[in-house]
């Protein structure tokens, strides 16, 4: 095993034991990235590209788990979404059709019929299920009930 290999393992399982070790204390995975960087300069003190390649591989690690958490979050507003559309009056949805989670392109989308809504979760934690370049709908809000106005301007 190279030196290269070997900074890449110790970079993965220094991340997987604070990536749990954040989940079991509630912080951010990234908030255990100092503690990572601390350990792997503390067992290398001197291998200054030994120690960027194993910092690389934790930083890879992390990011990983970003794209989970940001697939599961796209799911569950997707699911919410569908609930929300297939909940809706016989008067509201005439043709009867059904809402359905799908994937477009890597990102979870909601069909329904013809229509295609794309689910975008931003950084202040507002969802939004976007239709072709212009229709947004805040899904947020229907968590929240507050769905009168946008109700009649999308069906």
């Amino acid at each position: 095993m190279d030196q290269n290999d070997l900074a890449t393992r110790l970079g993965y399982a220094l991340a997987k034991v604070e990536i749990a070790t954040a989940e079991e204390t509630g912080v951010s995975h990234w908030d255990r990235m100092p503690v990572i960087r601390q350990m792997i300069e503390t067992m290398t003190p001197n291998d200054r590209p030994f120690i960027e390649a194993a910092l690389e591989s934790a930083r890879d690690e992390m990011l990983r788990v970003d794209e989970n958490i940001d697939w599961q979050n796209q799911c569950l507003w997707a699911n919410r979404f569908c609930a929300y559309l297939n909940g809706r009056t016989e008067a509201e949805n005439p043709e009867r059709l059904i809402a359905r989670p799908d994937t477009d392109h890597g990102r979870r989308v909601v069909r329904l019929g013809d229509q295609v809504w794309t689910m975008h979760i931003q950084s202040n934690g507002q969802v939004y299920a976007q239709r072709g370049m212009e229709q947004i709908v805040n899904v947020t809000d229907l968590r929240l009930g507050g769905m009168g106005k946008v109700r009649e301007e999308l069906f």
